[in-house]
């Protein structure tokens, strides 16, 4: 274990003992095990945990493919994947779209004030006033009979189709920059092409989460996978590092929302 620690934060360490069990949980059984939600980052670990593992691969729903938050299945290779086995449902919501206006925090909130917690629920998808949840199977009707009110606003939730997905556009831009290190405030300096002391004070006041987490640190060492996001200028994903410039600075190809 300590081989695969040395690759990944002290902080996630927690994680990848989870993750851990959840393979070692399908090899004892030598049969899939479905996980449940999980962000980009801790995806990147589980699948470096599934690539050391002989006869086992890693899947994912396919109309689920280009959302940010996912469940997937730990698989022998012998086994034959279908849809069903992801255990999604999609829910479709319905309100006065003509009198109200739903956001992506108010929906969120919703659904944390009906006692879900983060990983049994996925992304929340949005094209102009349609809004879709992807949830655990099991956790579908008691979403239905209890989120009934978003804010002020009354709504009224049903499963829908798989098929009737929103397809959400991708409207990150890929882009490479040449940054000096994989510090926090120079990565972002170098996307947003911005001083590093405003954002060393960006950071400092609480305005950058890395992986969905508040990071106050402007030393933070970045890594491969990782979601910046920087309040009032958007999201960097980190992709990978494409090597040095002449003048030894690390190229980064990032996409950035």
């Amino acid at each position: 274990m300590e081989t695969v620690y040395q690759h990944f934060r002290p902080s996630e360490r927690a994680f990848i003992d989870t993750a851990t069990g959840w393979v070692t949980s399908a090899e004892n059984q030598y049969s899939p095990y479905l996980t449940p939600f999980i962000d980009p980052r801790q995806a990147y670990i589980l699948k470096t945990l599934v690539a050391q593992t002989p006869d086992f691969l890693l899947e994912e729903a396919e109309w689920a493919k280009q959302h940010e938050r996912r469940r997937y299945l730990i698989r022998p290779d012998y086994y034959e994947v279908s849809e069903a086995d992801f255990e999604l449902s999609l829910l479709s919501i319905r309100y006065p779209s003509k009198f109200s206006t739903l956001t992506h925090p108010h929906i969120l909130g919703a659904l944390m004030n009906v006692g879900m917690k983060r990983e049994v629920f996925g992304d929340i998808l949005n094209i102009d006033q349609a809004w879709q949840i992807v949830v655990e199977k099991e956790v579908a009707n008691y979403v239905i009979l209890n989120l009934t009110k978003i804010g002020a606003i009354n709504v009224q939730l049903s499963e829908v189709d798989s098929s009737e997905a929103l397809s959400v556009p991708n409207d990150y831009e890929d882009r490479f920059v040449t940054v000096s290190s994989m510090r926090l405030d120079t990565v972002i300096a170098g996307v947003y092409n911005i001083s590093r002391q405003k954002v060393k004070t960006m950071i400092e006041s609480g305005l950058v989460k890395v992986n969905w987490q508040q990071v106050e640190n402007a030393t933070f060492e970045c890594s491969e996978n990782d979601m910046l996001s920087v309040r009032k200028h958007g999201r960097i994903l980190i992709i990978d590092q494409v090597g040095k410039s002449k003048k030894d600075k690390l190229k980064l190809n990032v996409k950035v929302k």
